[in-house]
């Protein structure tokens, strides 16, 4: 089992964003994401796959924040593992912002071929994908919050 931690920082409070969140993940029960891999002759290997989400349980995070479990894997198999994590809401120090904190795990394929495609590209594919579903999630909670009427009022005040 492999770690991998990854983080975004998102331009909108925090007051709302665990409702965008669930939002999102509710209607996106199969995200398509895309990953490219910078390769050492400077080429890019990209890859696309559908992958399945479920959410899990929310708990209380290390940091104080609320969490929210979540795991995915590839709807039809290919070099996307399957992953289990968590999506951690964190206060910033701007108090405008939050942060996306995403931590977990996952399993590289059995046997010998476990080691070279890891060192390969597994652990790659797995931070890059990680940094696909935060942007994905950053899109949603700014998205919403713009259209839910609270941005405007921010943006009001401040012009």
């Amino acid at each position: 089992m492999h770690q991998i931690r990854a983080e975004l920082s998102v331009g909108r409070p925090p007051l709302e964003a665990r409702r965008h969140l669930d939002a999102f993940f509710k209607a996106h029960p199969i995200i398509a994401l895309h990953v490219e891999l910078a390769a050492q002759d400077d080429s890019t290997l990209a890859i696309e796959r559908d992958v399945k989400v479920r959410l899990g349980l929310r708990e209380r995070g290390q940091n104080g924040g609320e969490c929210t479990r979540v795991a995915w894997g590839p709807c039809e198999g290919g070099p996307f593992l399957p992953f289990e994590a968590t999506v951690e809401i964190r206060s910033d120090e701007d108090p405008r912002a939050l942060r996306l904190v995403l931590s977990g795990s996952y399993v590289p394929p059995d046997g010998i071929a476990r080691t070279a495609f890891d060192f390969i590209v597994g652990r790659r594919i797995a931070m890059a994908t990680a940094r696909e579903l935060l942007l994905r999630m950053r899109t949603e909670i700014e998205g919403a919050y713009l259209e839910s009427g609270s941005g405007k009022a921010l943006r009001g005040a401040a012009g």
